[in-house]
């Protein structure tokens, strides 16, 4: 067979337990479809330094390119084969036509340099966000870790895989892994936390994945170590990628906030929706008058959404209280019927009777979250203004009914690290974790900017990430409010009270697929790609960009913490609900 040529740097250096793994004889199989993109694979791989030979997966051969063999067999079998008989020293698969000879050069040296035996480009957003799809895919065949990881590995990493992903992307996952034993794992790189002073991210926390990341990992005993990057690191490869072809990769928003009114039952010292502190400072009307998100509303939406094929979670509670709806039950039931869904609602619980809690939960809701921010009557008075034994009561009788109707339901309970709470943060993580809570969270505080109300910040965060990049929220949710209008994210929601509503499309007037995909939130995808934050008043303030960097340790107490710069998830173990 004839030969091209593709070669990492002849004298690059090498791992010291790995001297023998420079890159020998090489296979490249070209498994794109796309046959006019072709002619120019020659000079994309024509590097020097090692002898290659060329295949074409699905049976085809590169026109007007000698020695491009089609496989004999499909790529996952023949890559099967490869590892049990061994030809070549490595396999480069090049699954998207715009890789260049570059990322294959600097994927041959990874692997080399981290004595790992597979590595892959995943096409990201500055190690944010991923499309879900590999790139390109290296295989040092000579490593013996290539083979299939030990049931209870590969078992743990199935479960770690970010259930956002689209259900397409799991099955191409499952069907190109099931044939090689690859484990699936929802961590993005790099592997080691910055080491801020004093930060708690400094002492050997790992970085976890975002919704819609996905990384591919050999070492069975340490999932959590990754040998690869995430960007393709071309601006056009990303706009392409996040702006044109947006309605491919992400084709709905994978999270939908329904604003289900503007009214609370409490009003609560730190909301900037609510509170007395706060109202003063209001620049628009749009507390003034009631609004509730009409039923029918919620039935177009489930109408539009009854083909879905993805995870796609809905979201209740961010600037009202849910259970003050009067059609509560009833929208619970509808979302819940919505294909491949995750109903959530976030409730101060002091409503939850325990015949709405029964109805919520057999109508299919899947996690809830209550917010008490107290373990003591004194502190929960002065934050909430409400008796801290009524709501106690309320959650542990939903706890209870939980455990008989659905045990899998998840559960939260949420404390914020503010004056008078914050003494109070381990009994409130012991109290519920006795109860059988899933998890305690421990919010940082959000307040106004000195001298901008309508700016929001975190004084005092887990961590700080320096360097500014897009947030996910553009890719992955969108908040529909009670008449039809369709906002952008978290930001665009605290400043409600100071703007109104920043809407891009209003749901009464237009589908939630021709707002998704329109001018308007385009314009803000472009712009982001372009980092050109300071055109849109929301980026430009925004001290919540970051949210979706996390980390997690596990704990002395057998709790895994997870955590982001201003929230912080103490997951307890299955073990301790009996």
């Amino acid at each position: 067979m004839s030969s091209t040529i593709l070669a990492a740097e002849p004298d690059a250096p090498v791992s010291p337990t790995r001297a023998e793994a420079s890159p020998g004889r090489i296979a490249i199989v070209v498994d794109y479809d796309g046959a006019d993109r072709y002619e120019a694979l020659r000079h994309r791989i024509a590097l020097p330094g090692h002898a290659t030979d060329l295949y074409v997966a699905r049976g085809r051969r590169i026109p007007g390119l000698s020695g491009s063999d089609p496989l004999p067999i499909d790529a996952a079998s023949w890559l099967a084969r490869q590892r049990r008989n061994p030809e070549f020293d490595h396999v480069v698969f090049l699954r998207h036509p715009f890789v260049t000879s570059a990322e294959i050069a600097d994927g041959l040296q990874k692997l080399r340099d981290s004595g790992e035996a597979a590595y892959f480009l995943i096409p990201g957003l500055n190690e944010l966000l991923t499309l879900g799809f590999v790139a390109l895919a290296i295989y040092d065949l000579r490593n013996p870790a290539l083979k299939p990881p030990p049931k209870p590995a590969a078992e743990r990493a199935r479960r770690t895989l970010a259930r956002h992903l689209p259900l397409p992307v799991k099955q191409f996952l499952k069907d190109r892994l099931s044939s090689i034993g690859l484990s699936q794992v929802g961590l993005p790189a790099p592997a080691v936390a910055p080491a801020a002073p004093g930060s708690i991210a400094a002492d050997g926390a790992v970085r976890i994945s975002t919704q819609k990341s996905v990384a591919w990992v050999m070492d069975s005993e340490n999932p959590e170590r990754i040998p690869f990057t995430y960007s393709l690191g071309d601006r056009s490869l990303q706009k392409k990628f996040f702006v044109e072809d947006v309605a491919r990769h992400f084709p709905a928003p994978r999270t939908i906030c329904l604003v289900l009114s503007n009214q609370c039952n409490l009003k609560c010292v730190m909301c900037p929706y609510h509170s007395p502190l706060f109202i003063q400072n209001r620049q628009t009307d749009y507390f003034d008058d009631k609004r509730w998100m009409p039923l029918a509303l919620v039935e177009r939406l489930v109408g539009e959404l009854k083909d879905n094929d993805q995870p796609l979670t809905f979201h209740m509670g961010e600037l009202d209280e849910p259970l003050l709806h009067p059609h509560i039950a009833e929208i619970v039931r509808l979302l819940a019927s919505v294909p491949h869904s995750t109903v959530h609602i976030t409730s101060n619980g002091n409503l939850m009777s325990g015949d709405l809690a029964r109805a919520i939960i057999e109508g299919g809701i899947k996690s809830i979250q209550f917010s008490v921010d107290a373990q003591t009557q004194e502190t929960y008075k002065k934050i909430r203004g409400a008796k801290l034994e009524k709501v106690q009561r309320n959650v542990e009788r939903f706890l209870r009914l939980r455990d008989e109707l659905k045990p899998g339901l998840y559960v939260n309970l949420c404390i914020i690290n503010q004056d008078g709470a914050a003494d109070e943060i381990e009994d409130f993580k012991a109290y519920w974790r006795a109860k059988g809570a899933s998890s305690v969270s421990v919010y940082q505080l959000f307040k106004p900017a000195e001298g901008n109300n309508a700016q929001w910040v975190v004084p005092n965060k887990y961590f700080e990430e320096k360097t500014r990049t897009p947030c996910t929220a553009l890719w992955d949710q969108c908040f529909i409010y009670p008449d039809g209008e369709v906002s952008l994210c978290c930001t665009t929601l605290i400043r409600v009270p100071q703007d109104g509503i920043i809407s891009k499309g209003n749901f009464n007037e237009q589908s939630l697929r021709e707002i998704w995909f329109g001018a308007l939130y385009q314009k803000v995808r472009a712009d982001l790609i372009d980092e050109r934050f300071d055109d849109h008043k929301y980026c430009a303030d925004c001290d919540n960009w970051s949210s979706s960097y996390q980390y997690r340790k596990k704990l002395a107490d057998g709790t895994e913490f997870v955590y982001g710069e201003s929230m912080g998830y103490y997951f307890f173990p299955a073990g301790d609900r009996k």
